[in-house]
């Protein structure tokens, strides 16, 4: 992933070495009635970006690899760490279109609501996968003709004089207690914002939050090279705007 200027704000502050490896349990995370509710609840406040980043959850003596990006962008919450594995990219290239056009994320003021992934067979974490929808902060009317150009070469669309785009992402969620690493190297979001994961499946119900248990009950054994700095995405600061 290329770093640009405006994304990263500053360079390598922080190597660690060796794997990241998650022990856990062997807790019951599936049983058969549909759901529709709210599973995991967290306060995310700061953003950092990563490299040589590895990862694998032991299970039954067998090490189980995370398929995550070896660098990408994750989230700080006070219960877990959210890392993308998908939309990363291109978070990072709309975060270069603030410095002349206003972008906002999220539709609910201070509040993200996202979906968890269905398991699937060996997951050792919990997923999600989502949507993300990105506004210009501004009318169509009070956008120059440049601006336009440029919001609708970066995919944005036109509703009723707003232009929009969603970015799918996807992510693990790592229990933070279970990484035993401080990550003071990171980039605060302004305020906390409340982010929400629901489950809805009418035939297998998910567990996340037994399944993340497994995890943060266990130790840890932390040896992986691995660097973590800072990174500035503007528009993250400003989830506003009402529930559709």
């Amino acid at each position: 992933m290329k770093i640009t200027k405006s994304a990263a704000c500053i360079g390598m502050v922080l190597l660690l070495s060796g794997c990241t490896v998650l022990l856990w349990g062997g807790n019951k995370v599936a049983d058969s009635h549909s759901v529709n509710v709210m599973q995991i609840q967290d306060n995310v406040t700061d953003i950092f970006q990563y490299k040589n980043l590895a990862a694998s959850a032991v299970q039954d003596k067998a090490n189980i690899p995370l398929i995550i990006p070896s660098e990408g962008i994750a989230f700080l919450g006070e219960k877990n760490v959210y890392i993308l594995t998908r939309g990363a990219d291109e978070l990072l290239s709309l975060n270069k279109l603030t410095d002349n056009i206003p972008l906002v994320a999220g539709k609910e003021e201070n509040t993200l609501k996202l979906q968890l992934s269905r398991p699937e067979k060996g997951d050792a974490v919990v997923h999600f996968s989502d949507s993300l929808r990105i506004r210009v902060n501004k009318s169509a009317g009070e956008l120059s003709e440049d601006d336009i150009n440029v919001i609708k070469h970066s995919g944005f669309q036109n509703t009723d004089g707003e232009y929009w785009k969603n970015v799918n992402i996807e992510g693990a969620i790592l229990p933070r207690k279970s990484l035993n690493y401080a990550f003071t190297n990171t980039e605060s979001l302004g305020r906390k914002y409340k982010v929400e994961f629901y489950a809805t499946d009418s035939e297998t119900d998910f567990y996340p939050k037994n399944l993340a248990t497994n995890i943060v009950l266990t130790p840890v054994a932390l040896a992986a090279d691995i660097v973590f700095f800072p990174v500035s995405l503007t528009f993250l600061r400003l989830i506003i705007g009402q529930q559709h």
